[in-house]
């Protein structure tokens, strides 16, 4: 049978095994409108039922209060300890001298036993040790191992071993030598081993003179004291990690007198058995082994009696204990679990306490040491040391003596009476207990535990900051012969205590209740405003506990000979504050200026309360002067003369210059541009002065062109604002928005070397491995460049037109072959390589940041605004990057949308060209593109969202195809003019213009293009004028693309569908058939009325679009796998497999069909 796995024991128990919870709730501000604030009293959460224990300290705490009585904190459980929370509020921890729980390998806790059993490899094995402990089955191997963490001590016989007999935790190797067995017995701490010696024939085996055994160890080294031959593993650093006490040897003999002493006061009990012959044993220690040597003489002397035993020890525990035995004042019985190792003692107890003088006089201390680190820095309101009583001197009914518990300094391994007469400090006594008890009594004379009070003696070491609490028990005078007593090896310390709040700390003040406040730490003077708001984190172990907070404060007076701190200002208490929380106190009277300082305690309310120690001191300054209004405002770039100059989205650079007044009052410039006029409040806008010239230099960029205000306003230390109302204003003129500085269409024809610029500017590029004249994002229109990566030149170079060091911008059409990292366009020099590479890059990384724009600055930071959604294959998307040097932050669109700002610092500038389809390396170009571009644009200045829409719609975006049926059917592109059937007639359009607009009968009415006029698996928008004049029972539709094979289906329709009575986008998701995907507008249309339709399919993110005069109606998912529609593009009507269907009955004016999906902005242009 094999013993319950059981994990390594943990090396020791800290503060949070005493219930300490963790800490992280906020606190809300608070208004103080006298001395005491109190805070809305937190949620409470639903209550659990009563149980006998909880998770954490919080639900324990919770809990107990709400059942009213103790609950166990199960992370506060340990190897020697327990924690409870009790309804008062306190916490209580009982502290065992040895291990009383272990945990089983699977996680749980199960009762330390050291009974042993066999395990499945043949060796024997407590059933739940907190240490590893292993015997021998019998055969060859070692005899004994114990572990502790990485440490190990390994034992060996001499010889091969009998399998052992098993009784309870003893494990008996019969005749190990003629007449002497070897008997293991397990501890859940530890193991001893002793010899048992039969026979005086078997003394005189040749081993017994010396004993020895084989050691092996792992991170231990062996020792011996030489006065008290006791033997110890020691660790690396001295430590004493297993063993510490005197081997010694005994005989079976009981001393003379015992009986009687145990019978006095008319007592019949058993005998009080004491060793008749007890020696200590020397120990020699060489490499690899140890060697105990019996005394020879208790063997031979005539009076013997046997068996004879002789035992090394080897415990292993954290806390200890040590007895003190006068008669064998140079014996160590440092952490013995047994002297006499019989079951007289089993039942009467190892330790002893007190004075005899039968069969010799002697005297016997029992000092205890146990783990209260966890105690460190609480409040204690009680400690109780106990221990289970099971024998005395006095009989039951008779007079008792005085067991004295007294608070010692703390013991160590190899302690002995002798050495302890100088070694131990008998500090102060803290309490007597004069109870009797007995294994064999009844009543109140039963064996029982019985208490001292040892508050003293943990105070003590709380105040000390000592992790253990040692205590000592002794007779009170030493000199009655029947006040001894004996008590089973069981202490425990029961302490209530409450976690005592911790200093105040992350103090801040700030001007108003919405700032995040400054630091308020030595050595810095924050400076508010005259409504000060003080904030302080509030911390208790107790997590859930309600703290208060109080503040005290004082005011500087100065008199023309000194400054002195005056307690003018009343304390304030803020209540309610949870442990972790943010304690705020808002004076709401204005304060005079003047410099003040505040300090902060928390007290708890658990039983009495405890305070806590006082915070650091928080000096502050309360300044209600406001500084002067900048006196002057330049710019080179925008002059104030009343002329144009620079343009829409081109940066400035406009220096201020401070107050004529105090200008050394000013700390930072804070400004709006038109159309702002406010100040900000939210941290933008603002710009910290020169600390030598107190002026500064606003980088802004315009947004509109014309007149444009640029308002200054100066902010002193304390945040005041120079006159709100009347900020300095400089006011210049905005030219038009530049054009592109550099666009290249890249449909330069197959085969060129060369990338035309069409900006007029002839900035043109040079490619190296691209490949031009593939297919673009519209039929018929600009052809693509494709990139396929290959040599380390790879790409296409371009002539920069702008500073990366002031606002640019940059726009493609890009497709993607694969869903890898590609670059699109950057810049970046070889030597750059190892600081990101290049200085900034419009790319697609993928992963988490999908579609990106990156910024390196001059120091290697990078920056990057990331589209977070996967971009599929073969998809054109359109996408532009835009920096901002005037806001500092830099934005990506997608497919026309934001999608993402984020702020930089620093500049960043390379000299030379734009690199297309690679990014720059240290050694060769990496990040290469697969895939095609087209329509690249890049200007020296920033572009608005306004312009980034307009590039993919109207007036910038170029359509596929627009017809705007005045009569005929031109395609205004002049791609795809469209053929009209002779049912088609000309009508007024929606201003009323004569034969403007197409009219269909509903009937044979209809116009076709040659062909295909829209990638229908890409991104597209298409958008119409309609009048619906009378739908019938059919379906109307006012435009598709067809297909000529599979289904032969069209791929779209803008139609009305009666089956939902709406305008309605229409997708099929497959040529060969199946049900069309259809997005319907909820509100059935308006007859006889001109109403303006946009559909947008968005094949990136695989969503449909229908907008009804300008207003999104309705979006959904498309079909996953759009397909290309090779068929034309028809107004009026809709083809499946050959046959005009959903003939359309009204008039169609002004269509337009384009390549990607449109955004909002650019829907409400068409």
């Amino acid at each position: 049978m094999s013993s319950t796995p059981v994990v390594p024991r943990q090396t020791g128990w800290v503060m949070g095994r005493f219930g300490l919870g963790t800490i992280g709730r906020l606190l809300t501000l608070v208004l103080v409108a006298g001395g005491v604030a109190v805070l809305p009293a937190t949620a409470v959460p639903a209550a659990e039922p009563c149980g006998e224990s909880a998770q954490d300290a919080s639900a324990a705490r919770a809990m107990a209060k709400q059942c009213r009585r103790r609950v166990e904190v199960l992370t506060g459980r340990s190897e020697t300890a327990l924690v409870f929370a009790n309804p008062s509020g306190t916490m209580t921890a009982e502290i065992s001298l040895k291990a009383e729980r272990v945990r089983a390998a699977g996680g749980q806790w199960v009762t330390a036993d050291a009974t042993l059993r066999r395990a499945d490899d043949g060796t024997v094995r407590p059933v739940a040790a907190a240490l590893p402990i292993v015997f021998s089955g019998g055969g060859t191997g070692p005899v004994a191992r114990i572990g502790k963490g990485d440490k190990e001590l390994v034992l060996d016989w001499t010889a091969a071993l009998p399998a052992p007999v098993l009784d309870g935790p003893h494990a008996t190797y019969p005749d190990v030598l003629p007449g002497v067995d070897l008997r293991l017995t397990a501890d859940v701490e530890g193991f001893s081993e002793v010899l048992v010696v039969k026979t005086p024939a078997a003394a005189k085996h040749a081993a017994l003179k010396r004993l020895t055994f084989k050691t092996r160890t792992k991170g231990l080294s062996l020792r011996t004291d030489a006065g008290t031959g006791a033997v110890s593993a020691v660790d690396g650093a001295g430590t004493v990690v297993f063993g510490g006490s005197t081997p010694t040897m005994w005989d079976s003999g009981v001393k003379a007198g015992t009986r009687r002493a145990s019978t006095v006061n008319g007592g019949a009990d058993p005998a009080e058995a004491l060793p008749a012959k007890q020696r200590p044993m020397r120990t020699e220690i060489t490499p690899g082994e140890l060697a105990v040597v019996p005394d020879a003489s208790l063997f031979t002397a005539a009076d013997t009696v046997y068996p004879v035993y002789v035992d090394p020890t080897w415990p292993g525990g954290r806390n200890h204990w040590v007895m003190l035995w006068k008669q064998f004042g140079d014996t160590s019985y440092w952490d013995r679990t047994c002297v006499n190792c019989d079951t007289d003692e089993s039942n009467s107890g190892v330790v002893r306490v007190g004075y005899q003088d039968f069969s010799g006089t002697t005297t016997a201390r029992s000092v205890f040491e146990m783990d209260t680190s966890g105690l460190i820095g609480k409040q204690l309101k009680s400690a109780t040391f106990s221990i289970t009583q099971s024998w005395s001197g006095k009989s039951c009914g008779g007079t008792a003596g005085t067991a004295q518990l007294w608070q010692t300094s703390r013991i160590s391994n190899g302690m002995t009476w002798n050495s302890a007469e100088t070694g131990l400090q008998w500090l102060s006594k803290l309490s007597s207990n004069n109870q009797t008890r007995r294994f064999n009594g009844s009543g109140a004379c039963a064996q029982g535990r019985v208490e001292w009070d040892a508050a003293g003696a943990v105070q003590a070491a709380i105040n000390s900051g000592a992790p253990v609490t040692t205590v000592g028990l002794r007779e009170a005078g030493e000199s009655d012969p029947y006040a001894w007593r004996r008590y089973q090896l069981d202490p425990k310390l029961t302490v209530e205590y409450n976690s005592i709040p911790s200093a105040p700390d992350q103090f801040t003040v700030a001007s108003t209740a919405q700032e995040p406040g400054l630091a308020c730490v030595p050595g810095t003077v924050p400076v508010v405003r005259s409504t000060p708001v003080l904030r302080v984190r509030a911390s208790d172990a107790d997590d859930d506990s309600l703290l208060a907070v109080t503040f005290t404060r004082q005011k500087q007076w100065v008199s023309q000979t000194a400054a002195t701190w005056v307690s003018v200002l009343p304390d304030v208490t803020v209540q309610n504050v949870p442990a972790g929380g943010t304690a705020t106190l808002e004076l709401p009277a204005p304060q005079t200026s003047g410099r003040y300082r505040v300090t902060a305690v928390v007290t708890d309310g658990n039983g009495a309360g405890a305070t806590g120690p006082q915070s650091q001191l928080c000096e502050y300054i309360v300044d209600t002067d406001a500084p002067g209004t900048p006196a002057a405002v330049t710019s080179a770039t925008y002059p104030e003369d009343g002329e144009f100059h620079g343009g829409r989205g081109v940066t400035g650079a406009f220096t201020v210059t401070p107050p004529t007044t105090n200008p050394g009052d000013v700390q930072k410039y804070v400004y709006a541009l038109t159309p702002t006029t406010t100040p900000p409040v939210d941290g933008t806008r603002t710009l910290t002065a020169n600390a030598v010239t107190h002026a500064v230099t606003i980088q802004a960029t315009p947004s509109m062109g014309g007149l444009n205000t640029l308002r200054v306003w100066a902010v002193d230390a304390a945040g005041n604002l120079s006159a709100p109302g009347a900020p300095l204003q400089y006011q210049f003129k905005v030219d038009d928005p530049s054009m592109a500085a550099g666009q290249w269409h890249l449909d330069d024809p197959a085969g060129a070397t060369t990338l035309t610029d069409s900006s007029g500017y002839e900035r043109h590029g040079t490619i190296a491995g691209a490949t031009t004249g593939a297919p673009g994002p519209m039929i018929n229109g600009w052809t693509a460049t494709g990139f396929s990566p290959g040599t380390p030149t790879f790409g296409a170079t371009l002539p920069k037109p702008f500073s990366s060091t002031t606002s640019f911008s940059m726009a493609t059409w890009a497709k993607l072959d694969g869903t890898g990292t590609a670059a699109i366009v950057g810049a970046g020099t070889r030597d750059r390589g190892l600081l990101n590479r290049s200085s900034f890059h419009l790319m697609y990384q993928g992963g988490s940041c999908g579609w990106a724009f990156r910024f390196t600055n001059t120091t290697g930071t990078l920056f990057q605004a990331c589209a977070p959604v996967a971009a599929p294959a073969n998809v054109w998307t359109h996408v532009a990057g835009v920096y901002d040097s005037g806001a500092q932050a830099i934005t990506l669109y997608v497919d026309g949308i934001v999608r993402s700002t984020v702020a930089v610092t620093g500049t960043s500038d390379v000299a030379g060209d734009l690199n297309l389809g690679y990014t720059v390396g240290l050694f060769e170009n990496v990040e290469k593109l697969s895939g095609q571009l087209s329509d690249l644009q890049v200007w020296d200045r920033k572009i608005f969202s306004d312009e980034v829409a307009r590039l993919i719609g109207p007036p910038g975006g170029v359509p596929a195809a627009g017809w705007e049926l005045d009569g005929d059917g031109t395609d205004i592109v002049g791609r795809s003019p469209l053929q009209q059937s002779a049912a088609v007639t000309y009508g007024p359009n929606r201003d009323g213009t004569p034969n403007a607009a197409a009219v269909y009968n509903g009937g044979s009415a209809y116009s076709v293009t040659s062909g295909p006029v829209l990638r229908t698996e890409q991104s597209y928008t298409v958008s119409a004028w309609v009048k619906l004049t009378n739908p019938g029972t059919s379906s109307r539709t006012v435009l598709s693309q067809g297909n000529t094979t599979g289904a032969a289906q069209p791929a779209f329709q803008l139609m009305f569908e009666v089956h939902c009575n709406g305008w309605t986008f229409g997708i099929h998701g497959s040529p060969a058939g199946g049900n069309r995907t259809d997005a319907c507008a909820p509100a059935p249309p308006v007859l006889n009325t001109w109403t303006h339709l946009v559909a947008v399919h968005n094949a990136s993110t695989h969503t449909m679009s229908l907008y009804i005069d300008g207003v999104l109606a309705v979006s959904q998912p498309a079909p996953a796998t759009p397909f290309f529609a090779n068929g034309p593009a028809v107004l009026g009507q809709a083809t499946y497999g050959g046959v005009a269907l959903d003939p359309f009955t009204g008039s169609i004016d002004e269509v337009a069909l384009y390549p990607g999906a449109l955004p909002a902005e650019a829907v409400v242009e068409l």
